[in-house]
């Protein structure tokens, strides 16, 4: 849980790359980061970042 809502402040706030918010979050790779989205918020990281965006 923690690591998404990291995951989810970044995407929200920052231009960086997939691949670097799942590794400053903690999380293996993009895809293992995508798959706790999916379960968590119901949508994936980049889906996430064009709805949230600040």
């Amino acid at each position: 849980m923690a690591r998404v809502d990291s995951a989810r402040r970044l995407l929200e706030d920052t231009d960086k790359p997939l691949q670097r918010v799942a590794s400053s979050c903690g999380f293996a790779n993009p895809d293992v980061m995508r798959r706790a989205f999916v379960r968590r918020i119901g949508t994936g990281p980049s889906e996430y970042r064009e709805r949230f965006r600040r």
